[in-house]
């Protein structure tokens, strides 16, 4: 086991090259500095790689790690070459991780980290889906692919194992290459790359919001994401609802930062995150569309036409992205079996729907979620009400209750029993606006009661 934790830390490592030509390609490097540029590498990495190596899977080339570190290679030196030829007005100081958010960070991920490794198994789900997707590209070698692994195992539309085909290999990707820095599936020691994940979007939120929120907001703001309950437990269930939350929160705080401080930069990173968001479930490809939706009406509400181009691009890159993936599910005819939208359908569970709101909200309200929910939700009110930083606070609930109202369309539209569906999944899905919430409030309740941000 202890070769194996090895293994999974140097694939970390072995991200960084990648996740730090990112930053440079895109001039976010300069942000950052010391372990938080570390950390904020780390997590872009693990986004490119959700990013990158589907394409290439489908291309014929194994998610190996000669192909990651040659990648990362090549974006590190475009990178390079990007942040030599721009020109800087003054030298950026960086944030940095100061004392109090460290230790608010590390305690409750070295706590969960061991949680990983003791903890034998995922759900299920992660089971039958990404963890045996995974194997299945692993096992196919670590040169080239040989193409009939898409057949039947991957191409065939079943009900058995791996039951979603028509799920993106993102997630399945970044799996199999830790499998090959550990040298064969150890699936418990896997899990650390799901604290991982955790880690990233915690010094990633407190990377873009420290110069918003002071660092005792911003401490407590990572305790509520890194001791909730249900984060925690999920993580560890291996399935993508919380590598999804991660990637799309971040892509949230960056598209809030490129509309209020009009910086290329900022929107140019969170495309890459929203890509990695809608590489990782079905789902981001509808969140996706919400958070560029209402990026897009929010640019024409403030009359800033010059957004427009920019905007457009990174929708347009974020397609790009998805273009395999979508081939590949037409090609071979590839259809969910949980989820169909129909008019039929929502006539036929028309009168489940107080049932799907009642039981949401309950959960929400369950202190598997510390409430973190509707105490965003009533800050985000009382913004609006005293008329601090509308924008912000129409934003948030704007994000939260388009995600919650997608929820409850896809339990309307479910093919399986609506009451089982939500006892197995609800939890997990619940949190895209769970991280969400418990990422803002920092940021909300700074500016509900005026807090002066010291840097």
């Amino acid at each position: 086991m202890t070769v194996d934790v090895l293994g999974l830390l140097a694939g970390l490592v072995g991200l960084l090259p990648l996740g730090a030509g990112i930053l440079l390609v895109t001039g976010v490097w300069r942000a950052f500095r010391g372990v938080l540029r570390l950390g904020v590498a780390m997590f872009t990495g693990m986004a490119g790689a959700t990013v990158l190596l589907p394409p290439l899977i489908y291309a014929g080339l194994a998610p190996s790690v000669p192909l990651v570190l040659l990648a990362g290679l090549l974006v590190l030196a475009a990178g390079v070459y990007l942040e030599r030829r721009r020109r800087r007005e003054r030298e950026e100081s960086g944030v940095g991780l100061e004392l109090v958010p460290a230790l608010f960070i590390a305690l409750p991920l070295a706590v969960l980290a061991v949680r990983a490794v003791l903890k034998p198994d995922g759900a299920f789900d992660a089971f039958a889906n990404w963890g045996l997707k995974a194997k299945l590209l692993y096992f196919s070698g670590g040169g080239l692919i040989d193409h009939h692994i898409f057949d039947p195992t991957f191409a065939t539309d079943s009900l058995a194992p791996p039951v979603e085909r028509v799920y993106p290999i993102g997630l399945p990707s970044l799996e199999a290459y830790f499998i090959h820095t550990m040298g064969g599936p150890d699936f418990r020691v896997l899990h650390l790359m799901f604290v991982a994940f955790l880690a990233g979007f915690a010094l990633t939120a407190v990377a873009l919001l420290r110069p918003y929120v002071g660092p005792w907001a911003l401490a407590a703001g990572t305790s509520v994401v890194l001791w909730m309950p249900a984060a925690r437990d999920q993580a560890l269930s291996q399935n993508a609802d919380v590598p999804m939350a991660c990637l799309w929160v971040a892509a949230v705080i960056l598209f809030g930062l490129w509309l209020a401080r009009d910086q290329g930069r900022w929107l140019a990173l969170g495309a890459v995150f929203t890509a990695a968001a809608f590489a990782t479930k079905r789902e981001g490809a509808i969140y996706t569309a919400i958070l560029m939706g209402l990026a897009l009406v929010a640019v024409l509400l403030a009359s800033r036409r010059d957004q427009l181009r920019p905007l457009i691009l990174a929708g347009g890159f974020v397609a790009v992205t998805a273009v395999p993936w979508r081939i590949f599910i037409a090609v071979h005819g590839l259809t969910g079996h949980d989820i169909s939208v129909s008019p039929a359908r929502i006539s036929e569970h028309r009168g489940e729907l107080p049932m799907i709101v009642r039981e949401l909200a309950r959960l929400l309200a369950d202190p598997l979620f510390l409430g973190v929910v509707p105490l965003a939700v009533a800050t985000a009110l009382l913004l609006v009400l005293f008329g601090h930083d509308r924008p912000l606070a129409v934003g948030f609930l704007l994000l939260v209750g388009a995600v919650l109202l997608t929820l409850v369309v896809v339990y309307v539209n479910s093919r399986p029993d609506t009451r089982y569906l939500l006892r197995t999944t609800a939890k997990r899905t619940l949190m895209t606006p769970a991280l969400l919430s418990a990422a803002i409030l920092p940021l909300l309740l700074t500016r509900l009661f005026r807090v002066p941000v010291r840097q």
